[in-house]
């Protein structure tokens, strides 16, 4: 069974992480974490979430499991600029791997982002420590600004978190192979899925983002194949 590392960038009192328009990072992080946690069983995955307030105790906590598929870390941003919205994602530089599941990750969180009008900031890397230290790929991702009114008044609704931690389990599924369109099924192969990733890098095909069915009817159909040969 597949395995996701899940991590509340902040977590408690002592570390509240950003803080603005009456709430702390720290509490959404932890709802959201919550949230994609109980949604990943009807996809065949297992979650473990990692409460720690020191960067190094997260990753030692994380590379206990050395089996899991990712490392996942739920972040919230904020900027001196009350204008500042949208989403980003981060991997480690060089990590072929993690970037290619976070491909699929980002894809479906943006997909849900664009409904409200929110902004894709973009698939960035940085070396932070959580994407350095742990021994599994891993991504990071920050959740709108709780700098921003309208932004944080999205972050307080609970309906609203618990459509984004069905895009978040929808996006680690198929990043993992365990699902389409919300249907378990055998795992997608990793030469199927990394056939697509290279087409899409060499502009064969066009990033999905306004298409996603139109890019996973397609690994559907090198699925299909593969079961054939088989």
């Amino acid at each position: 069974m597949a395995l996701v590392i899940i991590n509340p960038g902040h977590f408690d009192n002592l570390d509240p992480g950003a803080v603005g328009n009456g709430i702390h990072e720290a509490d959404i992080n932890v709802i959201l974490c919550g949230k994609i946690a109980a949604k990943l069983p009807a996809y065949g995955i297992d979650s473990v979430i990692v409460h720690e307030n020191k960067l190094a105790d997260i990753c030692i906590a994380a590379n206990v499991y050395p089996e899991a598929d990712f490392f996942l870390s739920i972040h919230v941003n904020s900027a001196v600029s009350a204008d500042a919205t949208g989403f980003e994602s981060f991997t480690y530089p060089g990590s072929q791997k993690a970037d290619n599941l976070r491909f699929y990750v980002h894809t479906e969180v943006a997909n849900f982002y664009r409904q409200y009008g929110f902004m894709d900031r973009g698939k960035k890397t940085a070396n932070f420590a959580v994407l350095r230290d742990t021994s599994m790929p891993a991504m990071l991702f920050e959740n709108l600004f709780i700098s921003n009114q309208f932004d944080a008044a999205k972050l307080k609704d609970g309906s609203f978190l618990d459509g984004l931690a069905g895009a978040y389990a929808k996006g680690i599924a198929r990043a993992l192979g365990c699902a389409w369109k919300g249907e378990v099924e055998a795992v997608v192969p990793d030469w199927a899925k990394d056939s697509v990733m290279w087409a899409v890098a060499h502009g064969l095909v066009v990033s999905p983002e306004n298409r996603s069915e139109d890019f996973y009817a397609l690994i559907r159909v090198l699925y299909e194949y593969d079961k054939m040969k088989g």
